[in-house]
């Protein structure tokens, strides 16, 4: 008889009089890999600090190693053995990797910490991992891959019982996730459990044994691996939530050429090639950061180019891309870092139009004109203010000021950053405003899952170099 680990029956949450789970049902056992595809993100925040806190509940039992922990009438105070890795560091700053693994995770009670014994130990560990961290290199030096794989390392040595991994997939490269994965394996064999989190079906197929379909803060289905096919999961998707997934191309014959990089290198990257057509859609995918992070100090104007030109409309551009009003970038997680919550919805809104608009006496007549156009299409949103918008009404407010800021080329950063299928949607949808209007966008992504329902051209950066995307593109993108 399988031993389970972890057990919520019919668990219903309130916060603030909003029911976060309703009738919530979870089940993991000892050396399972658990996944959790969320279509919406309602209840994933109240969930995790549940399975970890044992925060209040309002009906329902919750188990943990078969023991009661929480329920209307108990709670235990004492937090449960589940540690969660995420974007988020956990980690001590400060100190090294050897001493946040073993002196934090108090597995040595003695004053004299034995340093030589802690990178033995670790070694030992490395080895079964199959990846190599320098035990007294700064835990804030590491890359997130090198982090996840410190966090993984102290939770097992802390005596964890199961560890929470919630979107990793997005920010580990390609060869990075398939170690990380053949970590996670290694250790579920040993018996601890995992509780994956990902909104992508094939990256849940890759390495759940079953993966719980989440919607409104219930399971709506579980689904062992077998049955994790793309088609299916999307019919099941559509009959839940009512997304579709099908894989859609934004054109259907090449255009005029908008934006081209010839040799062009800089501090991080090096004799980069990179040829944009009007109105196509491209994913660029990045195997390792330094492209990324190159682009955007090009971009910005924080590194200047040191050969090789760029062209913008068959023009050479020299200064930073961003003071020109045919270039728009879309940064990572846009909705938190792109609008001025001292600004009003309007100003936010007509922030990307030319210099000379925004006077003041333009700009009345401009904010006068799209609050009589705007009105029908989003209402009273007008008059809020930035912290009272939902999500989804940050993300319209971005991508419409792109569109009334007219660029022929768009650059998109981790578009899906911290997004729920139900987002990932939305986000799809505004994309394809864009390219409705003739705009070139490219879409910039780090994971190996992270691709696009409307690319036309799937890119990859390997070695110094980007070309044709020759991998596998899971064939139900959005999940």
């Amino acid at each position: 008889m399988r031993h389970e680990v972890f057990r919520m029956d019919n668990v219903t949450n309130e916060s603030y009089g909003i029911t976060q789970l309703s009738r919530f049902n979870l089940q993991i056992f000892c050396g399972e890999i658990m996944g959790l595809m969320p279509l919406n993100s309602h209840g994933v925040e109240s969930l995790i600090a549940l399975m970890q806190k044992n925060t209040a509940i309002h009906f329902g039992r919750v188990y943990c190693e078969e023991q009661l922990v929480n329920s209307h009438l108990y709670r235990r105070p004492e937090p449960n053995p589940i540690v969660i890795i995420e974007k988020k560091s956990h980690l001590m700053e400060g100190l090294s990797v050897a001493d946040n693994v073993f002196i934090l995770s108090q597995t040595d009670q003695s004053w004299l910490v034995r340093t030589k014994q802690f990178q033995q130990q670790l070694e030992v560990l490395e080895k079964a991992v199959g990846v190599h961290i320098p035990d007294g290199v700064l835990v804030e030096r590491l890359s997130f891959f090198q982090r996840c794989i410190v966090e993984l390392l102290k939770a097992t040595v802390s005596g964890a019982r199961l560890v929470v991994v919630r979107d990793v997939g997005h920010y580990i490269t390609g060869n990075e996730l398939l170690e990380l994965h053949r970590a996670i394996r290694y250790f579920a064999g040993t018996g601890i459990s995992f509780f994956y989190i990902c909104n992508n079906c094939s990256e849940a197929a890759d390495i759940c044994d079953r993966v719980a379909l989440m919607y409104d803060g219930t399971i709506s289905k579980v689904l062992r691996q077998k049955e994790l096919d793309g088609k299916l999961v999307a019919e099941l998707i559509h009959q839940i939530a009512g997304v579709t997934t099908e894989r859609i191309h934004s054109w259907q014959q090449r255009r005029d050429v908008c934006f081209h990089m010839q040799n062009v290198s800089c501090s991080v990257c090096h004799n980069l090639n990179l040829e944009i057509h009007s109105g196509e859609c491209v994913v660029l995918h990045n195997e390792d950061q330094s492209l990324l992070d190159g682009l955007k100090q090009i971009f910005t104007g924080e590194d200047s180019i040191r050969q090789g030109t760029i062209l913008l409309r068959g023009k050479r551009i020299k200064g930073p891309l961003v003071r020109n009003r045919d270039f728009a970038y879309i940064a990572e997680n846009s909705a938190k870092t792109m609008l001025f919550p001292d600004l009003t919805y309007l100003d936010n809104l007509t922030f990307g139009m030319d210099e000379e608009m925004r006077a003041p006496g333009k700009r009345r007549a401009i904010h006068k004109s799209l609050q009589k156009e705007l009105r029908e299409e989003i209402g009273g949103i007008l008059d809020k203010n930035l912290i009272d918008l939902t999500v989804y009404e940050q993300y319209w407010l971005v991508f419409h000021r792109v569109l009334l800021q007219r660029p022929q080329i768009v650059f998109c950063e981790q578009p899906f950053f911290g997004c729920d299928i139900y987002l990932r949607s939305y986000v799809i949808e505004l994309v394809r405003k864009l390219l409705e209007h003739g705009i070139a966008v490219v879409v910039l992504v780090v994971g190996l899952y992270d691709t696009f329902s409307l690319a036309d051209r799937d890119l990859v950066y390997r070695n110094g170099t980007i070309a044709e995307w020759l991998g596998e593109v899971p064939a139900v993108t959005e999940l």
